[in-house]
């Protein structure tokens, strides 16, 4: 079954960079965490890998400064990578550019669910459960 986006609980944070100029899908649709400024003020930024705790997803394409709407509840379009096939249900958690990929690695941090398989060796978008903060499981030695 193929779903499309189904909007949640969307926030606002100023973007900590230019995500406007970007050709094709640039920096919306990826992963981001906060950050801070100089000034200590809460920004948003794109995740650079799986052991940050992800609070959702851009929606949009801000300039720096201006609001990054981040969705994180519901299901968002995630741009993903699948050097390692994506089935339904697969955990995705953000590699060193901010999109998502599969993992299977205890500890990682999530963004949430795949809601459809790619096997594309490429970017592309999928819908993904929001569930951002969970962690995969450790499992007993």
């Amino acid at each position: 079954m193929s779903y499309g986006e189904i909007p949640g609980t969307t926030l606002s944070f100023p973007a900590d960079a230019d995500y406007s100029s970007a050709t094709g899908l640039g920096e919306q649709y990826k992963i981001i965490v906060f950050d801070t400024d100089t000034a200590g003020n809460v920004t948003a930024k794109t995740a650079v890998n799986a052991t940050t705790f992800p609070i959702g997803v851009l929606q949009n394409r801000p300039k720096s400064g201006e609001a990054a709407s981040v969705m994180n509840s519901g299901v968002s379009w995630v741009q993903v990578n699948s050097t390692t096939d994506i089935a339904g249900g697969d955990a995705i958690a953000a590699n060193s550019s901010g999109i998502g990929i599969k993992t299977t690695t205890a500890g990682d941090h999530v963004v949430g669910r795949a809601l459809d398989a790619r096997t594309s060796n490429d970017v592309g978008l999928i819908p993904v459960l929001l569930t951002p903060g969970a962690i995969v499981k450790y499992t007993a030695p």
